[in-house]
């Protein structure tokens, strides 16, 4: 009899139930006996030490997966590979600017509705600090990892026949994809439900209060509606149903929610976009490269909560003031690491710069960002599914090859 194996997406569903009940009663406790309470903490301490420590050894792993999945990925793609790089650059821009001045056109239209009333952020339970937590320092920076990715796959591709060095490299994906698919992939389901039973134990589960409650509503509109179109375009160029191609991809989507990162959804991508059927190696290009680059999700909660701030405030926010504002956001998307908050700090500088945010308006608007964050990482990583398929399409691969989820999991379709 064939075994039985329970796929991912039903993990992180039954992983989200799970930390939430959790996270919800260990709140409960705390109004009752001090046993009781004493029995919620010490259910908050695993899961506190379960993500804490994964999220260490992920930290850890994310220059080497960048540098295993890219390096080859751009080597086979072979001596195109420079201008291939500049043109995804230059779409990944176009793409978040254009991302920005639809937020702006929305939420200004709809902003006296979203402003009729404040909100306020009301009191969070303290987090519980892990008992025990491992230092393990990543051996580079994101941006480090994916600048000497670009030159020495880039170069790589200047050399004749066989050598050590490109060997070497291709040594390493393949190390990088048994640690995605022996150790990341199996401990991640764990690692969410720990997320989200922390989010439910401090009261940031249920959140319905005026102005976040509206804003929250408006942003993951559009974002949906942005991967629809997306995905719209993307199967109209192979004849695919994009919602069919976006069921594929819902995986991803719950992974960044739980992870609220580019990065760490970023093994979970990789199986979701060779499923599609994209080409091995425009899967393992696209998917690093993006998961740093492509950020047109974060870039519309940015602009949304931007000028929702500058209404509360009573600052004028015009079109002329916006389109410098984006395009210089587009800029520092493009540079900001795909992890937890690095959208918003990487945007600090152009909210003061451009738009003149004082030192209350910069906390408000963290405030509001980060209490969507996730569901903009979610849109960033899940259209990546859709850009690696305009990147198929524009390689010259005319026809998807879908693969099933076992051959996605096991890594044997490389070629």
């Amino acid at each position: 009899m064939k075994k039985f194996k329970l796929g991912l997406l039903p993990k992180l569903i039954i992983g989200i139930i799970v930390g939430i009940i959790l996270g919800l009663l260990a709140g409960e406790m705390q109004s009752m006996s001090s046993g009781m309470a004493r029995f919620g903490i010490v259910i908050m301490q695993i899961y506190a030490t379960i993500t804490t420590m994964f999220h260490q050894f992920l930290m850890f792993s994310i220059p080497l997966i960048i540098m295993g999945f890219l390096i080859p990925g751009i080597t086979e793609i072979g001596k195109n590979a420079g201008r291939l790089v500049g043109i995804v650059v230059v779409f990944a821009y176009l793409l978040t600017v254009s991302a920005g001045i639809v937020a702006y056109f929305v939420t200004y239209a709809l902003s006296d509705v979203i402003v009729a009333t404040s909100g306020d952020l009301g009191a969070y339970r303290a987090p519980v600090p892990p008992p025990i937590a491992l230092g393990i320092p990543p051996i580079m920076g994101v941006i480090t990892a994916l600048v000497l990715s670009f030159i020495v796959g880039i170069f790589l591709t200047t050399l004749e026949g066989e050598s050590t060095l490109k060997k070497a490299i291709f040594d390493l994906q393949h190390i990088v994809k048994q640690l995605v698919h022996k150790v990341i992939i199996p401990v991640l389901p764990f690692h969410i439900s720990g997320l989200f039973a922390a989010m439910a134990y401090e009261g940031q589960i249920v959140e319905a209060m005026g102005i976040f409650a509206r804003l929250f509503i408006l942003i993951i509109v559009m974002h949906l509606i942005f991967l629809l179109v997306l995905y719209v375009i993307a199967g109209a160029l192979y004849g695919a149903n994009p919602f069919r191609l976006m069921k594929i991809m819902l995986p991803t989507y719950l992974t960044a929610l739980g992870t609220q990162s580019s990065m760490a959804t970023m093994p979970v991508n990789y199986l979701n976009v060779k499923k599609i059927g994209i080409d091995p190696k425009v899967a393992e290009f696209i998917v690093p490269f993006g998961a740093t680059i492509l950020l047109p999700g974060s870039t519309m909660s940015i602009v949304a909560c931007a000028v929702v701030v500058m209404a509360m405030f009573g600052e004028p926010v015009t079109l002329a003031m916006i389109i410098p504002f984006v395009m210089m956001l587009g800029v520092m998307m493009v540079a900001a690491p795909g992890v937890p908050g690095g959208a918003i700090m990487a945007a600090l500088g152009a909210l003061e710069i451009s738009l003149g945010f004082s030192a209350p308006m910069m906390t408000l608007m963290m405030a509001l960002y980060f209490a969507q964050d996730s569901f903009g990482t979610a849109v960033n990583i899940s259209g990546d599914g859709a850009v690696a398929m305009y990147l198929n399409r524009f390689l010259g691969h005319k026809t998807l090859k879908p693969v099933s989820t076992a051959e996605a999991e096991s890594g044997t379709t490389n070629n």
